[in-house]
């Protein structure tokens, strides 16, 4: 998705925005494209449409999975299936965009899980929801994508979380969505948000993960230790082997071990041999943990 962002700037204040080379899209042409071809479409066919199995409907096999909703919202009225743009009105009184990606087999009848995506600096929530479109499509199920309201597209809790919380307030009103199956992701300084949003409310997540993401950033060494006493909320992470903050995020895995967490089972920890970026097939592998995990 991104390039690098800040070449002028110092490695510390990099890290602190979370915007040292943020790159999701590995052809590196910024467009958030996974297949390569420029359209933002996933099945490389050049129509645009996300659509993997080749008749247009978004649909990978024509059948969504039924998961087993625990907790539907009930929602109704939301357009689909595919890339979507919703607006609504933050709790400051700004109106802001959000994205939403769902699949072609998505019913209002019937609940399906949700995944919260948070940009690296830099880049946008299109891009995210397109990136995720392909496993979308063959797992079935919907992505929130918000982005930042900053001009460097970084994140400022204090305005990024309220405008989360309306973008998902107005999901669950428009979709039908398994409250038992809602999970979060980001990448690099959105993985600094999701550690704060997740362990600072972990009965509202079912899981959670965080690629290239720091737990000192925002969320702070201590904070695996007081989700704990609520509910130690299943995580992901993952880190390229020669990224910058790779020695950061090995010792955020001591620290949820220290906490009680367990490696193999409500910890995953996979390191892979690249740098600051998310490769195409990270979805699908973050997936895989997350639908292991309900409320």
């Amino acid at each position: 998705m991104s390039g690098r962002y800040c070449p002028a700037l110092s490695f510390v204040l990099c890290l602190l925005l979370g915007a040292c080379g943020d790159q999701v899209d590995p052809s590196g042409d910024g467009d958030g494209d996974v297949d390569g071809d420029g359209d933002g479409d996933a099945d490389g066919d050049g129509d645009g449409d996300g659509d993997v199995d080749g008749d247009s409907d978004g649909d990978a096999d024509g059948d969504c999975h039924d998961y087993g909703a625990i907790n539907p919202s009930g929602g109704s009225g939301g357009t689909f299936p595919g890339l979507q743009t919703r607006s609504v009105t933050a709790p400051d009184g700004s109106v802001f965009d959000y994205y939403l990606y769902l699949p072609g087999c998505y019913d209002p009848a019937s609940a399906v899980p949700l995944v919260v995506l948070l940009h690296g600096a830099g880049d946008r929530g299109d891009s995210m929801a397109r990136y995720w479109s392909a496993t979308v499509e063959e797992r079935d199920f919907m992505v929130v994508a918000p982005s930042s309201a900053t001009e460097w597209g970084t994140w400022v809790p204090d305005i990024a979380v309220p405008r989360i919380d309306a973008a998902m307030d107005d999901t669950l009103a428009a979709y039908n969505v398994d409250q038992a199956r809602i999970y979060v992701w980001g990448f690099s300084a959105g993985g600094h948000l999701a550690h704060g949003v997740a362990l600072g409310s972990p009965d509202l997540f079912a899981a959670y993960s965080v690629s290239a993401g720091l737990l000192s950033a925002w969320a702070g060494a201590s904070a695996p230790a007081a989700a704990a006493t609520i509910r130690r909320i299943p995580v992901d992470l993952h880190i390229g082997e020669t990224d910058p903050m790779f020695g950061m995020v090995a010792g955020d895995r001591v620290t949820f071990i220290d906490a009680g967490w367990v490696e193999g089972d409500d910890l995953s920890y996979v390191v892979f041999p690249d740098g600051h970026t998310a490769l195409p097939d990270h979805p699908l592998e973050i997936w895989t943990f997350f639908e292991r995990w309900t409320l």
